[in-house]
């Protein structure tokens, strides 16, 4: 039987995949990176096992201490002392990092920074997949090429 993937585990259940299977743990987690379970969703297994590759070719130790570095690290310095215009991109569907927690606080904190929302964004937004490559890709969650974005300065 195989296991389900549950999108809100956290940095220790993050942890507790690598460490338990992380081959399997990869391959889940494209699920929700990629809004696969969302109505409309179309990311080629390719895409999918593209991802799984880079995961599992990483390092033990470089993942757990990723994970430690993107769970507890606090940059709330270094997004203040961005001295140059910036450009924020998230999707509103993100089920990995929610907007909330990270780019409608990221906004808040880089001067002279400009907000992209997309609509049905995923966590993958910046890697375009087939659905992005079709003429209609404008129209298209997930795709950064997609005009279907909200502007927020800051």
């Amino acid at each position: 039987m195989a296991r389900r993937f549950s999108i809100r585990i956290g940095a220790r259940g993050i942890r507790a995949g690598v460490r338990q299977d992380r081959s399997q743990f990869f391959k889940d987690l494209t699920t929700p990176f990629y809004n696969v379970n969302r109505e409309g969703a179309n990311v080629s297994q390719g895409m999918r096992d593209a991802f799984w590759l880079a995961g599992m070719q990483g390092g033990f130790k470089a993942l757990l201490d990723c994970i430690k570095q993107f769970s507890e690290a606090d940059f709330t310095d270094d997004l203040k002392a961005f001295d140059v215009p910036a450009l924020i991109a998230d999707g509103d569907d993100d089920q990995i990092v929610p907007i909330a927690n990270a780019a409608l606080r990221s906004v808040e904190l880089v001067k002279n920074a400009e907000l992209k929302i997309y609509k049905g964004g995923s966590h993958g937004l910046g890697q375009p997949h087939a659905s992005c490559s079709s003429s209609s890709s404008s129209s298209r969650p997930n795709c950064c090429a997609s005009s279907s974005y909200s502007k927020i300065s800051a």
